[in-house]
């Protein structure tokens, strides 16, 4: 059982059986798998990557005045894995993005679109760009986010009548959900070669995330 230390609170790279990022997970989540053979620790030694099963993970001898982060047992301390891969999973992960309150935050960077200040998420709004009472839909393409100020300025007008005009041309984001993920969270040395780096560095998650 995992009790504590430096590596607890830090996230694991998940690769497919093929070597292809699928998501990020918990160290919890991470040793579960590696201790049910479910998933092999990869490990990245001199430019190249290793795979180790559980005993062999636990049972390897690292130098820890290297800063290395760790998580203890009641009988042994084990250096915190940065890569795990899934042994039988072959898939990657649906590239659709979700029209979210948080996706939408997300994608214009919680930067009210009228007056292009940054605020926190509870202090914004979604406005409709064409108000709904006007046909207005509310699609990636129609909605931007909103300061509570420009939001109660604007209210049910047009841009047009409004007299306001819009940062950017709201569209429909092409992110790969994983890689965004993989970014927001941190990114390791050892992620760098499985991660696409042209990538957004926003996450990309539910409203339930």
């Amino acid at each position: 059982m995992i009790q504590n230390g430096s590596g607890l609170s830090r996230c694991v790279l998940v690769l497919n059986r093929l070597w292809q990022p699928v998501h990020v997970c918990g160290m919890r989540r991470a040793f579960s798998l590696i201790y049910r053979g479910a998933a092999q620790v990869v490990s990245r030694e001199n430019g190249s990557f290793s795979v180790y099963d559980f005993d062999r993970w636990a049972g390897a001898e690292w130098d820890w005045g290297d800063g290395a982060a760790c998580v203890s047992t009641v009988s042994m301390k084990i250096r915190a894995p940065e890569i795990i891969i899934l042994r039988t999973y072959d898939r990657l992960p649906a590239r659709e993005v979700k029209l979210t309150r948080r996706n939408i935050y997300l994608r214009d960077r919680n930067t009210c679109q009228y007056c292009g200040r940054s605020f926190r998420e509870h202090e914004l709004n979604l406005d409709h760009v064409v108000p709904r009472r006007l046909g207005g839909t509310t699609t990636w393409t129609n909605i931007v986010c909103s300061c509570v100020g420009c939001n109660l300025k604007k209210g049910e007008k047009t841009l047009d009548g409004s007299g306001m005009g819009l940062l950017k041309t709201p569209r429909k984001p092409r992110w790969s959900p994983f890689n965004q993920i993989a970014f927001r969270r941190g990114v390791c040395a050892s992620w760098e070669q499985f991660l696409d780096p042209s990538a957004w560095k926003i996450q990309i998650l539910n409203d339930a995330g």
